[in-house]
């Protein structure tokens, strides 16, 4: 997901990038059709700092993911940003009816092809 946020805010070679730093991921918190990732990031330097992702989530297709107001906070490297909307693919193996996130719970109907 970082790869893909970073990305779409125009960072050249998210992939590299992060392979400098080390996430340790503390808590995540779901809410009304919403979620809170926080942890520690490493840089580069060995300083550690606090990183915060959050957004907005809904289910735009039965393929297809909405992440809104996205907030990314904590990447050094980075300046703090602020995205409007992500679209992440979950590609043909899924299909999911509904996805709901309310007070710590996450539901979720759905169907996932497991190959092997």
């Amino acid at each position: 997901m970082l790869v893909a946020l970073l990305a779409e805010q125009g960072v050249t070679d998210p992939q590299g990038q992060l392979e400098n730093y080390t996430f340790l991921w503390q808590a995540i918190a779901l809410e009304h059709q919403s979620f809170q990732l926080k942890g520690q990031v490493q840089d580069p330097q060995g300083q550690s700092h606090e990183l915060l992702v959050q957004a907005r989530l809904q289910l735009a297709s039965p393929k297809t993911l909405h992440l809104e107001d996205i907030t990314l906070l904590g990447l050094p490297a980075i300046a703090n940003r602020k995205l409007e909307r992500l679209t992440v693919d979950l590609g043909e193996d899924v299909d999911l009816e509904s996805l709901d996130l309310n007070n710590g719970e996450l539901f979720c109907l759905g169907r996932v092809l497991i190959r092997p």
